[in-house]
């Protein structure tokens, strides 16, 4: 009996010593990163037409309809995708009742007939889904045809990105970043770079509270919830703005003050001004160096006299150089830069290999972007 007494008592001083050891490392009842991360998410949903949220995301699109055909304020739909996204969500709306009015649509679940049909219009009223479930099957709907019926009432974004087997959305629409989201707009909807958009797209993407969250969560273990927040989320926001306005750029070709726009903010994350992507200390992408060299090589032809030209030169050939730095990029990809930028910083002995006269059309002129987890 005093030998199994004793045995007992060693048994529970060593799950005591193993709570003592390990408990501080697996407290979590501080951590209040998730509900940062949910709240941020909504945050970038314009709250009503008087909130100063709005110019993030309508400020861009002065054209578009801000209330319904009767005078009502248009709701909001958040397509939800992606684990992290659903639960952060879900906790901040049911558990602390924060903007219960955005109607939060999960694209997992809507394949499912029977949600459609017994949970949407109980929890998503208002919301049309012409068909009997999300996909591809009989009686089924795509993207294109979610937004088309809700057109008229609701303005629609996205948290986590899509579904790869549907791309019908992307014929008539185009996404717009807005903090940590997209909103998801006519393709041929008036785009206006203006200074208001300018400045509260950078206010969007401060969040200091969810900065503050990430940082308490530091270092972050690759895998987990954690990190995919910080990099699949917060970082790739940060990177989307400036993707998108070189995007347009791109679009539409001859407008210089787009491209001057596109350099400033990536020349921002290479520089880590403004507001910083991601944990304190993440290196630079590659891409971002790549887009300051594509943006300066347009802006070479473009350019209104000598000394503009000579400054975007000077700037595409420094920010390629830095680019071939990096050891991860393509093979195809470096041979095109080098080539290109051999043209740009000594003409003369490019034109001797080539026997043509080389200049910036040789280097890449589509932006690029790697981002982990599910992309736009």
């Amino acid at each position: 009996r005093g030998v199994g007494w004793r045995k007992c008592v060693l048994g529970c001083a060593l799950v005591l010593a193993q709570i003592r050891l390990n408990f501080d490392a697996h407290d979590f009842s501080r951590q209040n990163l998730f509900s940062a991360f949910g709240r941020a998410l909504l945050d970038g949903v314009p709250e009503s037409a008087g909130s100063s949220k709005v110019a993030a995301g309508r400020a861009a699109f002065p054209d578009l309809p801000t209330k319904q055909s009767g005078g009502k304020a248009r709701g909001a739909i958040l397509l939800a995708n992606g684990d992290e996204v659903v639960n952060a969500l879900r906790y901040v709306q049911r558990c602390e009742g924060y903007r219960a009015d955005v109607l939060i649509v999960d694209l997992n679940y809507i394949q499912f007939a029977w949600f459609v049909s017994h949970h949407a219009p109980a929890h998503l009223p208002g919301v049309v889904f012409p068909g009997s479930h999300y996909g591809n099957g009989p009686n089924s709907f795509q993207l294109d045809a979610f937004l088309a019926a809700n057109s008229a009432k609701y303005d629609v974004y996205s948290a986590g990105g899509f579904l790869a087997a549907d791309r019908s959305w992307e014929l008539r629409h185009r996404t717009w970043p807005t903090g940590l989201l997209h909103r998801l707009v006519p393709r041929d909807a008036r785009i206006d770079l203006n200074a208001e958009w300018q400045t509260s797209s950078a206010q969007a993407l401060r969040l200091s509270q969810l900065r503050s969250e990430v940082q308490a969560a530091s270092p972050l273990v690759v895998g987990s919830w954690e990190e995919v927040v910080a990099n699949n989320h917060l970082a790739q926001a940060v990177h989307n703005r400036a993707f998108a306005i070189l995007q347009i750029a791109l679009e539409l070709g001859g407008n210089r003050d787009v491209f001057l726009l596109a350099a400033r903010l990536y020349e921002e994350l290479a520089l880590n001004e403004g507001a910083a992507a991601g944990p304190t200390g993440a290196p630079v992408p590659d891409y971002v160096y790549r887009n300051i060299g594509v943006s300066y090589s347009r802006l070479i032809t473009l350019a209104a006299d000598e000394a503009s030209k000579a400054t975007a030169t000077q700037r595409a050939s420094g920010a390629f150089l830095r680019y071939l730095s990096f050891s991860g990029i393509s093979a195809e990809d470096r041979k095109q830069v080098e080539g290109g930028l051999l043209g740009l910083i000594m003409p003369a002995q490019a034109a001797g290999r080539t026997g043509s006269k080389p200049d910036s059309a040789a280097l890449p002129t589509g932006a690029k972007r790697k981002a982990k987890g599910a992309g736009v």
